[in-house]
């Protein structure tokens, strides 16, 4: 069979024999991996996430413009995704879960409406994307091809803090579909200050817009002497490419917010 999308879960394996799953991966144009602490401490789960980069690596490229060929489905939050190939682990990845009183819950249809509702949306959204990347590889292996319609443009949506990536998912999924690329398409690594904000000063340098969704929490701090949030290093380089160059900027916050944190 014409294999274009590869599901990889524990069960897989069960039902296809080893053999048969790498078989099937130069014929694969993208992975979708579902996450999970399970999936994370089975060696049969790695090695194949591993085996799918370095056939893709080897052969086509494990991107599409800057579109990964690996999608990562987190259901629940995982305490390291150490095992992972490191471009996987860096990715945003699409979230399965939501959060109820700080705490993780996976969106369950059974849980009513409103959970199905954003379950569907998550759903619509990965499908969406995968759509997107297995028509980009397609074009690419097919020179002749008609290109692709132009895109309107390049948006930096800033990282947030974790009660507002749902709202975030709502921005990009809206931008998307108006026919705006966005970025950052994966985590900007957070380890230390100086090196954060080198890179989201080179990934926000061509956008046309920035959009920055603030709420009452600070968000993740990288390490480093600055001790600022991710969420105030996206805004100051912002700003500095703002004053440089004219970048437009929004800042969105929820109605009513205030924060009783005085660094905030």
């Amino acid at each position: 069979a014409d294999v274009k999308v590869f599901l990889s879960i524990r069960p897989v394996s069960e039902i296809m024999g080893q053999n048969q799953i790498l078989e099937a991966f130069p014929k694969a144009v993208v992975l979708v991996s579902i996450v999970s602490k399970s999936y994370l401490e089975s060696k049969w789960c790695i090695r194949e996430i591993q085996e799918f980069c370095r056939v893709a690596l080897g052969s086509t490229g494990l991107a599409v413009g800057n579109r990964l060929r690996v999608f990562k489905v987190v259901k629940l939050p995982v305490p390291a995704e150490n095992p992972l190939p490191d471009l996987v682990k860096n990715t945003l990845g699409f979230p399965f879960y939501t959060s109820k009183d700080g705490t993780a819950v996976e969106l369950d249809p059974s849980f009513g409406a409103d959970m199905a509702s954003q379950f569907n949306f998550a759903v619509a959204m990965l499908a969406s994307r995968l759509a997107d990347t297995i028509e980009q590889f397609a074009a690419a292996q097919t020179p002749d091809a008609s290109p692709p319609p132009p895109r309107k443009g390049l948006v930096y949506l800033a990282e947030c803090s974790w009660d507002l990536v749902p709202i975030r998912k709502q921005m990009e999924a809206e931008l998307r579909g108006n026919g705006y690329d966005v970025v950052p398409d994966c985590a900007v690594p957070s380890r230390i200050d100086e090196e954060y904000t080198a890179e989201v000063t080179r990934v926000l340098g061509p956008c046309g817009l920035s959009i920055h969704l603030v709420s009452d929490m600070i968000g993740a701090v990288p390490d480093g002497r600055s001790q600022q949030s991710c969420t105030a290093i996206q805004n100051s380089v912002a700003v500095a490419q703002s004053k440089a160059r004219g970048l437009p900027r929004i800042i969105w916050l929820p109605e009513g917010t205030v924060s009783q944190n005085p660094g905030h």
